[in-house]
C-alpha cells in the first residue's frame, strides 16, 4: 500500500496524458518498422536502427512502416 499523498515520479507519470500516449504510439510503431524489416530478412544498421527508435513524428513512423513491407533494403526506408 502507499503512503498517503504519494507521488508518482516516474517519467511516465510526469508526462502529460496525451504526450504519453503518443510516446508510447511512437515506440509501437518504430518496433512494428523494425519488426518488419526482420521478419523479411533484411537487417537495419545500427545508424538505421537508432533513426527508427529516435522517430516521434507518427506520420513518418506509419510512412516507414508500410515501405517496410515492399523494400529490399533498408535505407529504401528514408528515401523521399
Amino acid at each position: 500500500m502507499l503512503p498517503q499523498n504519494y507521488q508518482f515520479q516516474g517519467p511516465s507519470y510526469r508526462l502529460g496524458r496525451t504526450e504519453g500516449r503518443t510516446e508510447g504510439r511512437a515506440e509501437g510503431k518504430a518496433d512494428s518498422v523494425l519488426v518488419v524489416l526482420e521478419a523479411r530478412g533484411i537487417v537495419a544498421t545500427d545508424e538505421q536502427r537508432r533513426r527508427i527508435l529516435e522517430c516521434d513524428d507518427l506520420e513518418r513512423l506509419g510512412v516507414w512502416l508500410r515501405r517496410a513491407a515492399t523494400v529490399a533494403d533498408a535505407s529504401e526506408l528514408f528515401e523521399s
